[in-house]
């Protein structure tokens, strides 16, 4: 048996999620991107230890009260991971030792993707490639940014290790960086072609 004929077909993910998700997931996740650029620079404004309170609007006493970095890290942390998820889904991921930006070659079973989808003149989305830095000033940091926060997302928040593939560095700016141009590449890549 060939290694063509040894690979199972990949299960098509449900047409509901399909089209569920650019209407309200996507936005949603491009929208935490931005939330997260909020943390990023709360926490660079006040100390960590800071308390905060949770105020919803037309109410009198706070919802929630707690240490600032709470919030922060964690605005942080998730919206690295929708950053990471929201790469993935245009056609990007991290990969190799040392880490580059690659093509995904085939989803896993279920994935949604931006092929998944069409223009509005019926033309076919395709995944994009790592070229796709060269649309961004600074390419190179772009790069980095989008590498250090699958890397970041996949490695030291998801297990406890080594941290070899981060080598124990501050990965805060590479964060602003994701978290700036990744919501322009989905808007520009993705949501502005099916309005």
């Amino acid at each position: 048996m060939t290694k063509k004929q040894d690979r199972k077909a990949v299960r098509q993910p449900d047409s509901v999620r399909v089209g569920f998700a650019p209407l309200m997931q996507i936005p949603y996740y491009v929208q935490f991107l931005e939330a997260g650029l909020t943390a990023l620079d709360l926490a660079e404004k006040y100390p960590p230890l800071s308390t905060i309170e949770i105020i919803v609007e037309g109410e009198v006493t706070a919802a929630d009260s707690g240490v600032l970095t709470v919030y922060t890290q964690t605005a942080m942390s998730m919206a690295a991971v929708y950053s990471r998820l929201l790469l993935e889904f245009l056609g990007l991921r991290s990969g190799g030792n040392p880490s580059t930006l690659r093509q995904i070659v085939q989803r896993k079973d279920g994935d949604i993707g931006v092929e998944h989808y069409q223009k509005r003149d019926g033309t076919p989305l395709a995944m994009i490639a790592p070229s796709i830095v060269h649309e961004f000033p600074n390419p190179s940091e772009v790069e980095r940014a989008w590498i250090t926060t699958c890397d970041f997302a996949g490695q030291r928040l998801a297990h406890l290790t080594d941290d070899y593939k981060l080598e124990n560095v501050d990965v805060t700016p590479m964060l602003r960086q994701a978290f700036e141009t990744i919501p322009d590449l989905v808007r520009r890549f993705f949501l502005d072609h099916l309005r």
